[in-house]
């Protein structure tokens, strides 16, 4: 007897045995094909020449940051034809002498490709003379001179140049601001700021602007603040000044403003990119009233800059939310130039580059020729700031975005002008008054209408018919002339018909109007964690006639709507977001193209519906642990009670079965199903384990 039980109890030590071997090597397969990226040992290095230190080291914090942030999701997909990207970085300090060292550093480095800077007019131009004569292939998405790429087929700008963004920002105190003068302050220790208000006066006379009046400063001097204190005085005694053009750094426009506007007088103020650098109201909160009343110096500034993150699509959505989630805060033109910078580069090398072996200035020469390629619409790279292609200088000639601070917040312009892209067929559809000229480019009048949307009740949810009964408010904010009653709701189960508002006002050209919406919206389920599912509500409408070549929605609410109070039937709705995109009417072209009539401005506002009730996973939860405990159970009981037990535990786990098809029952979810499937299957295949074992057992006996 006890040499047949030994036997047995190997016989069960080997199975034991065998079924840790097989799990052994299906993990060791799964872990085999499990896409891992391998690269060769060789990367392709990019050069990065920025203000590592000085007082603009924070601008190369923010160049750096867009460029990581396209390197890692280059390399995450598996790098370039298999290759890794890597980042040799340099400090040029904004310091031209500096400048060219690190430009022939870069040139005799036979491993760097391309370089990505430098972050000055200055610094790119007495560089670029080394790049231009090294023959290597540079992009910059700072420096706006003309002089750089001119006559330098080596140098390339993904930002307008200083002449084309002169024009934009006239045509916007033109036709925006509603002014016929403007006066300018310019630093003039900055190249970049003497060489941007150079351009504007020259191009004030063509677009129909008079220049009142020119003032020089000169921030390295010591006189600076009374040099500033007696602009401000003779400002006063300016008959009509108009728009006032400040071209300086974020440090000095802001002693200009507060100087300014402590005198009481009040003036349409307008300046570059630098008024955006986050040093820009901090500055201002050195000022003890701006401090107790957020926008008391800075509010009703008009900025113009390359890209705003309001004025997004779908891709730029996504940039936006991927940056925030690394670095928990809205990207900067500058970021978002480099990204794009990274971006055409990586193209480019990936066209350039073949299995043959080639030397590094063959390399950098196909390199060059492949940016060059890029020099119409359709051939473009979709950049988070539009489509990036290049004309005969090597300069990308797209929108600039125009803001306005409002409590230390900048946000969109009510008027954008975008540019048309050439051939269109579009204009001839537009009234005349909305079609503005950029040296050779066309530009559309785009209305920009703030909306919100706000969740005031759940009436009811259905989540047979997955149906949502809300209560919410909408409301526009606009200037102008907006038709507002003709909106379009893409998801809702009845057509909406605005046709009376709560109320309407008007203030300083300013409209706000107000509806109440009842009404049943589609609800996108996603039962993959029940009983601790969520699901999704989304609510979006469009215009039904304007297309976002004349309009485009920007959400109301800089930050999302987080709202706990709203619950309906063991549901809470939480994590609101409102954010715009595009609705296709019909397919439409792969480019961004805002003449296709079937294009709209889309406004979305999305919100997750949870279960409030934190004990309604226990419902399922504690049946099944007892149906389990009871199986467990049963393996300890040596008589026929513990087919008692097994039944019981099948029993249970059968009953909490219908019970969730019961709550679930217009859903087809697959892996629900495979649960309970494998539960039973558990139970059967443990019941004839035990059969088999009894009935050995008795023989043994």
């Amino acid at each position: 007897m006890n040499q047949y039980l030994t036997t047995y109890k190997n016989l069960i030590l080997s199975k034991k045995i065998r079924f840790i071997y097989i799990v052994f090597i299906v993990i060791i397969a799964c872990y085999c094909f499990i896409p891992i990226h391998t690269f060769k040992k060789d990367p392709i290095y990019i050069g990065v020449a920025a203000p590592m230190s000085g007082e603009e080291r924070l601008q190369s914090i923010e160049m750096l940051k867009g460029i990581h942030l396209c390197v890692e999701k280059i390399n995450k997909e598996g790098g370039i034809k298999n290759r890794p990207i890597s980042l040799i970085v340099k400090d040029d300090k904004n310091d031209k002498s500096v400048a060219m060292k690190i430009a022939s550093e870069f040139a005799l480095d036979n491993r760097i490709v391309l370089i990505l800077g430098h972050y000055l007019s200055s610094t790119s131009i007495v560089a670029g003379h080394i790049y231009q004569k090294s023959g290597i292939p540079v992009i910059t998405a700072s420096s706006a001179s003309e002089n750089i790429t001119f006559g330098n087929e080596w140098y390339f700008s993904i930002i307008p140049g200083n002449s084309f963004q002169s024009d934009y920002v006239l045509q916007y105190i033109k036709s925006y601001i509603k002014t016929p003068y403007a006066t300018i302050i310019v630093d003039t220790n900055e190249y970049e700021n003497k060489s941007l208000a150079e351009k504007f006066q020259l191009s004030a006379n063509s677009v129909g602007i008079e220049i009142k009046k020119v003032w020089e400063i000169d921030s390295s001097l010591n006189n600076i603040d009374t040099i500033i204190k007696t602009i401000s005085t003779e400002l006063q005694f300016i008959d009509s000044p108009g728009a006032i053009f400040i071209a300086s750094q974020a440090q000095e426009a802001v002693k200009i403003i507060t100087a300014i506007k402590k005198l009481g007088a009040k003036y349409d103020i307008i300046g570059p990119g630098s008024f955006t650098n986050r040093s820009f109201i901090e500055d201002f909160n050195q000022y003890p009233r701006e401090r107790a009343i957020k926008g008391y110096y800075s509010n009703n500034i008009h900025v113009f800059v390359p890209y705003i993150p309001e004025l997004n699509n779908v891709s730029n959505y996504d940039f936006n939310k991927a940056y925030l989630k690394k670095y928990h805060q809205s990207p900067s033109w500058i970021a978002a130039g480099y990204h794009d910078a990274m971006l055409v580069a990586s193209e480019a090398i990936k066209k350039a580059l073949n299995d043959s072996k080639e030397s590094i200035s063959q390399i950098r020469q196909k390199v060059r020729k492949k940016i060059s390629d890029f020099n119409c619409l359709e051939k473009s790279i979709s950049g988070f700031s539009g489509p990036i292609y290049f004309n005969d200088t090597g300069v990308v000639e797209r929108s600039i975005k125009f803001g306005i601070y409002k409590n230390q917040q900048l946000l969109p312009s009510y008027t954008q002008f975008f540019i048309l892209p050439e051939n269109t067929n579009n204009i001839a559809n537009n009234n005349t008054n909305n079609i503005i000229t950029i040296r050779n480019n066309q530009a559309q009048k785009v209305k920009i209408v703030y909306t919100g949307i706000e969740f005031i009740d759940l009436l009811n949810i259905d989540m047979e018919q997955l149906i949502c009964h809300a209560k919410l408010h909408l409301w526009f904010r606009f200037s102008g002339h907006f038709d507002h009653r003709n909106i379009v709701f893409s998801n809702a189960i009845h057509p909406i018909k605005l046709d009376t508002y709560n109320f309407s006002e008007t203030h300083n050209n300013t409209t706000t109007v107000l509806y109440t919406v009842v009404e049943k919206f589609k609800i996108n389920t996603n039962f993959t964690l029940f009983p601790f599912d969520h699901h999704t509500i989304k609510i979006s409408f469009h215009h039904a006639q304007d297309t976002k070549d004349k309009l485009i929605y920007v959400s109301d609410n800089k930050q999302n709507i987080k709202r706990k109070s709203i619950f309906f039937n063991g549901f809470d709705i939480t994590d609101i977001q409102m954010f715009q995109s595009i609705y296709f009417e019909h397919e439409t072209s792969q480019f961004e193209d805002l003449s296709d009539l079937n294009t709209f401005s889309e406004f979305n506002i999305k919100a997750t519906i949870k279960r409030a009730d934190n004990f309604f996973p226990l419902r399922y939860l504690i049946p099944l642990l007892i149906a389990f405990f009871l199986l467990l159970l049963s393996y300890y009981i040596k008589n026929h009670q513990k087919y008692y037990l097994i039944l019981t535990s099948l029993i249970i786990t059968g009953i909490v079965n219908t019970k969730v098809f019961q709550d679930i029952a217009s859903m087809d979810i697959i892996h629900i199903k495979l649960f309970f499937f494998i539960s039973y299957l558990s139970i059967i295949i443990y019941v004839l384990i035990l059969i088999c074992y009894n009935r050995k057992t008795q023989v043994s006996e």
